[in-house]
C-alpha cells in the first residue's frame, strides 16, 4: 500500500488520496517517541534542520528520537500559524517528505524507524489539509451557480439520471423548465 501511494505521488505530488493512504499507513506503523522535549522555533528552517538530524544514520539513536519529538512538536506549532507563512508550508512538507521517505525505508532500528513513520503520519496528515477539496466551499459554489438564470440545461445535464432530448421540444422543454416533462 505505501510503495503503490508513493508511485501515485511521483507522479503527482498533489494528490489528497496518496496522502491520505500514506497518512494512514504511517499512523498504524508509527509510534511517537517518548522523550519529553520543548517545541522548536515554528518555522521551515528549524523543521528541516530537526528533519536532517532525524535522516542521518549517523547520529546516535537518542538523538534521532530527540529530534522526531521536536519535530513532531514543531509541526503542529508551524502548522497552528494563522494565516500566511515565509516561507510557504507546502514546499517545506514537500522538503520534509522527501527527506524523511528514503530514511524511513532505510532504517533498520525499530524504535527510530516507528518514530520516522509517526513523523511521515504528521506530515502526510497536514498535506491533506492542505490538498483536500472543501466540499462545503464547492456545493456553496454549485448552489449559487445553479440559481442563476440560464442554467437549466446544465442543471438538468448533473442530475445523477437523465434522458437526453431526443426532439426540438425536449430541447425547448429542458431549457424552459430545466425537467423533461412526459
Amino acid at each position: 500500500m505505501i510503495e503503490t501511494a508513493e508511485r501515485a505521488q511521483a507522479i503527482d505530488q498533489e494528490d489528497a488520496a496518496s496522502h491520505d493512504r500514506l497518512w494512514r499507513c504511517y499512523t498504524l506503523l508509527g509510534k511517537r517517541p517518548n522523550v519529553t522535549v520543548a517545541a522548536p522555533e515554528a518555522t521551515g528552517d528549524a523543521l528541516t534542520a530537526l528533519a536532517g538530524t532525524l535522516a542521518n544514520a549517523d547520529v546516535a539513536k537518542p538523538a534521532r528520537l530527540e529530534a522526531a519529538a521536536k519535530l513532531l512538536a514543531g509541526l503542529e506549532a508551524f502548522m497552528a500559524i494563522a494565516g500566511d507563512v515565509y516561507p510557504p508550508r507546502l514546499p517545506t512538507l514537500r522538503s520534509l517528505i522527501l527527506t524523511l521517505r528514503p530514511a524511513y525505508h532505510a532504517e533498520e532500528e525499530p524504535e527510530v524507524k516507528g518514530a520516522l513513520a509517526s513523523v511521515l503520519a504528521a506530515l502526510h496528515a497536514a498535506s491533506v489539509s492542505i490538498y483536500k477539496v472543501d466540499e462545503v466551499a464547492r456545493s456553496y459554489a454549485t448552489t449559487q451557480f445553479r440559481a442563476q438564470p440560464g442554467t437549466e440545461a446544465a442543471n438538468y445535464a448533473a442530475r445523477e439520471r437523465i434522458i437526453y432530448p431526443t426532439t426540438a421540444r425536449h430541447r425547448e422543454m429542458i431549457l424552459k423548465t430545466g425537467n423533461l416533462g412526459p
